[in-house]
């Protein structure tokens, strides 16, 4: 970040170059711009319930990493590496710097290379970006967010459905035919020819940039049909330089780029050090009448640590402030929610 910010190869001022692109105003763990990485190299993850040596869930943002995380921000706030405005970015905005060229990190998902590193490679000539493992922190620690489902969308079966196994019958139709289809099958090459996939110069094609209305978001009713773990091995296959076999592997051969694989490659070769949220039930007692109170201090304590308006020792008070208002409850439902769930 310093080579970044003060020898930048664009031969911009430091003053117009804030190296790692963040978002601040909605989580600090999320989808794009997160720093769940930085919490993990000091033995934490913020904003989600972290099993402790113990076995019982903790908060992530109250353990003491947290509070070596935020004085780390704040060097790198004093340094110039963060944006002044990051606490009014959230995560679409985090990426507008690094696709012009002014911030050098971002941190994201293994399908940056779909978007927005196209505006990227748009924006500024000659530029050339690679995924990169999570680093570890000053004593060897190192973690980052597990994203714990692979679900993108819901759906609701009226309760007086005559015939409710009809959603499940479709679904299973999806999986059995569309997820993987079967060589010769009527969806080898994709869901509807013109849309997702077309005929181009004779050849049947999946690449979005040959296709005039390409089109991959209709929902399928339910949602793509995906089979949980067959993506992820499809892309590391890709990045091994093996040849793709099924309909399904050259599909994503010729949809994804080198750039998405390679970056599937170093996800799953970090696989261990990811960290699932324990807690996934619905919001208990004391969640509805105090998370949002417990929230708005966490969010307001951090930034202002990060942008140096309060010192990094007031990281304690939240902490004891955040127990004493309901915290301590909140732990002890989710820790009783948790045992009645696992069996333990």
């Amino acid at each position: 970040m310093d080579k970044f910010k003060n020898e930048n190869p664009d031969g911009l001022s430091p003053d117009k170059v804030f190296p790692l692109a963040i978002s601040l105003k909605n989580n600090t763990n999320t989808w794009m711009g997160s720093l769940d990485w930085l919490f993990g190299a000091y033995g934490t993850i913020q904003e989600q319930w972290n099993k402790d040596a113990d076995g019982n869930l903790e908060y992530g943002s109250i353990n003491p990493g947290a509070k070596q995380a935020l004085a780390k921000l704040n060097e790198w706030m004093n340094k110039g590496y963060i944006h002044a405005d990051s606490a009014l970015w959230d995560e679409g905005k985090s990426a507008e710097s690094w696709t012009a060229g002014t911030a050098g990190i971002l941190p994201g998902a293994n399908w940056v290379p779909d978007w927005p590193a196209p505006d990227l490679l748009k924006n500024v000539p000659g530029a050339k970006y690679k995924a990169y493992p999570i680093p570890a922190g000053p004593e060897g620690k190192i973690g980052t967010k597990w994203q714990n489902s692979g679900v993108n969308a819901s759906i609701m079966i009226n309760k007086d459905a005559k015939h409710p196994e009809a959603i499940f019958l479709y679904y299973n139709y999806l999986l059995d035919n569309l997820a993987n289809p079967a060589a010769g099958s009527d969806y080898e090459y994709g869901f509807a020819k013109g849309y997702d996939w077309d005929i181009i110069d004779g050849q049947p094609t999946s690449d979005k940039e040959k296709i005039k209305d390409f089109s991959n978001e209709f929902p399928f009713l339910t949602g793509p049909a995906r089979i949980p773990d067959l993506y992820m091995k499809t892309l590391v296959k890709l990045a091994d330089g093996e040849k793709p076999e099924t309909p399904y592997e050259k599909q994503m051969a010729e949809f994804r780029k080198p750039e998405n694989w390679a970056a599937a490659k170093v996800v799953m070769s970090q696989i261990d050090i990811r960290k699932q949220n324990y807690f996934t039930g619905a919001a208990t007692p004391t969640m509805v009448s105090k998370w949002n109170l417990l929230r708005q201090s966490e969010m307001e304590t951090f930034n202002k640590i990060i942008y140096g308006k309060l010192p990094v020792d007031a990281f304690d008070q939240f902490v004891a402030n955040w127990k004493s208002n309901g915290g301590n409850q909140i732990t002890q439902e989710v820790n009783d929610w948790f045992k009645s769930v696992s069996g333990e």
